[in-house]
């Protein structure tokens, strides 16, 4: 059995990513059939509420999943053991990635990642305006995430792949393709339609740029990223 856990973005990316990868034939996860069902993004819901709580009530502890909330982590896992591989997209796993990754050794990480430039596209692209405040608490989120899913992919670097969401959303078969090279997940690549996302328009880019120029705290980890990124295709010299 093969789980694939991608995350590292909100859904609206993720969720593109994982509809290629269930076409390939990744399995949809199942939700346990209880009195009162529970599925995955239930699961994270709640457990990262019941983090908080920890947080705020014993400061200084490091919050952790209770055996309750691991005991269903594992029977979630355990209504999906028939599937040679299935997996889901969700954006609340990247803040329990130690957790997933030592609760099961079949689980692989795809970990999407943008880069700075692209995600204040994809931000002014959706209307929003951008001041200087604005585009250093940005980039100062971006750091943080992204710092997150460098240093786990350093820890497992072979049940984890950093992944541009660019590349794969321009490169769906490459993505099932590399995959299935890596770690043997059964994808059919050529399931996969070849339609291509539409790439950021040049003009738009070219503003994201003149934002981002003044800024420089991101170009040392963008740099390491870039470092360990899985190319779906080959860069361009």
């Amino acid at each position: 059995m093969t789980i694939l856990c991608i995350t590292g973005q909100p859904t609206d990316t993720l969720t593109p990513i994982a509809e290629h990868l269930y076409s390939a034939g990744l399995e949809k996860p199942r939700s346990l059939q209880r009195e009162h069902p529970i599925d995955l993004p239930q699961w994270h819901k709640r457990v990262l509420a019941n983090l908080t709580t920890q947080a705020q009530t014993r400061p200084g502890a490091t919050p952790t999943p209770s055996r309750l909330w691991e005991q269903l982590a594992v029977d979630l896992i355990l209504a999906n053991i028939d599937s040679p591989a299935w997996g889901w997209a969700d954006p609340s796993s990247a803040q329990l990635l130690d957790f997933w990754s030592q609760l099961e050794d079949s689980l692989h990480f795809v970990l999407i990642c943008q880069s700075p430039l692209e995600l204040i596209a994809h931000t002014i692209g959706n209307g929003a305006t951008l001041q200087t405040d604005d585009t250093a608490k940005l980039l100062s989120q971006w750091h943080e995430q992204h710092q997150n899913l460098l240093r786990f992919h350093a820890r497992h670097p072979h049940n984890s792949r950093l992944i541009l969401s660019s590349d794969a959303h321009q490169n769906p078969q490459q993505l099932s393709a590399t995959l299935r090279q890596h770690w043997g997940t059964p994808l059919d690549s050529q399931s996969v339609s070849a339609h291509r996302a539409e790439p950021f328009p040049p003009l738009l880019l070219h503003l994201a740029a003149q934002i981002l120029s003044p800024h420089t705290s991101h170009i040392e980890l963008q740099d390491e990223l870039h470092a360990s990124i899985t190319r779906l295709t080959p860069e361009a010299p």
